[in-house]
């Protein structure tokens, strides 16, 4: 999959995105300010309907325009194809996919595979183990589309349950739906903890095979993510009424499953530098990447924003070498790379207009 070119108006900073891209790097530089990261958004957004900054897509549209006009060109498994989006205040968003109308943007949530690595992906280290999961998942949705139905069911089961526990009347009238509403999230939680064990082991086998093929990740090579399911059963479940309905919550289910990134059995996020977590939530995005390449047939696209924050030299050539062979690739960075092969887009301050 290659994109290239993508035209933006009125997004962010910009007044006008029109641009036309390489199938190998992109590198996007310029100074703190000139919309390195509002540009990979851009392109992110344009594939995909969403942000990966922000949930109010209000947020997007440039200071004093209504609305925000994008439209992706890219080849897929050879064909060209198209995505157009129009978003306003008012009228809300309008989605087009090589002539088709679309009602929502999870429409799109398989049409593309784009892996972003942003200053906010070192929580897959540091963050809550809610965001570990939310990558685990969001991979496993990609492998498999019917894990969705099995999440909606779930989140839906957990928010009636939680319904009940914040009034003791209801719970008390409502005893033998509160008990099908455990069951079911037991049922369910089994099913999810065992996709999170494969997406796991897989990762892991990922993160193995990186570190132990490529002597640019030898010094990584302990590391591997460690998920502890929560005990889950009726009786645990039982055990546990009196405390949900002092805390009028649920307390058991794989809502509250833990993950870890371990380097040597000790937790990155305690033990690390910042840029050992950095490096580690790149590599697990490297390994995102083969997987699912390896398993969709639809090469991914690989934004970086920010490669050198974090990073000292050596550390930033180490990643460089390692994608150059990859499909296509955007970088954006304080100031300007060295590549073989590719293409490179300087961002002034001052401008609002890009055409390349």
């Amino acid at each position: 999959m290659f994109l290239r070119s993508i035209f933006a108006s009125n997004f962010r900073s910009f007044d006008e995105i029109n641009c036309t891209f390489s199938d190998d790097i992109n590198i996007i530089y310029g100074p703190n300010g000139s919309g390195k990261t509002n540009f990979l958004e851009a392109i992110h957004f344009s594939f995909t309907g969403k942000s990966f900054r922000t949930r109010n897509d209000n947020n997007l549209i440039k200071w004093e325009s209504d609305r925000i006009i994008t439209e992706a060109n890219y080849l897929k498994n050879g064909q060209k194809k198209f995505i157009k989006i129009n978003f306003s205040k008012d009228d809300g968003k309008e989605i087009n996919l090589n002539g088709v109308n679309k009602q929502k943007s999870q429409s799109l949530f398989y049409e593309s595979n784009l892996i972003v690595n942003t200053s906010g992906s070192v929580g897959l280290i540091r963050g809550e183990p809610s965001l570990k999961r939310h990558f685990l998942d969001r991979l496993s949705l990609k492998l498999n589309r019917e894990y969705s139905l099995i999440l909606s069911r779930y989140n839906q089961t957990l928010k009636n349950r939680n319904i009940l526990l914040k009034n003791y009347e209801d719970f008390k009238k409502s005893k033998n739906l509160f008990e099908i509403l455990t069951e079911e999230l037991i049922n369910l939680s089994k099913i999810i903890q065992d996709e999170r064990t494969k997406i796991v082991n897989r990762l892991n086998l990922e993160i193995n095979k990186i570190t132990s093929d490529d002597e640019q990740f030898k010094n990584l090579n302990k590391i591997y993510i460690k998920y502890e399911p929560v005990e889950i059963n009726m009786e645990k479940a039982n055990s546990l009424i009196r405390e949900e309905l002092k805390r009028k919550t649920t307390l058991i289910g794989s809502h509250i499953d833990n993950v870890l990134v371990v380097d040597k059995d000790f937790s990155i996020k305690d033990f690390s530098s910042e840029g050992e977590q950095k490096l580690a939530s790149i590599l697990l995005k490297l390994c995102e990447y083969n997987i699912l390449e390896e398993e969709t047939k639809n090469v991914p696209i690989l934004l970086i924003d920010d490669i050198t924050s974090e990073l000292d030299s050596k550390n930033t050539e180490l990643i460089l070498n390692h994608i150059k062979d990859r499909s296509q690739v955007f970088i954006t960075t304080l100031s300007e790379l060295n590549i073989c092969s590719g293409k490179v887009f300087k961002l002034p301050v001052s401008s609002k207009v890009v055409n390349a």
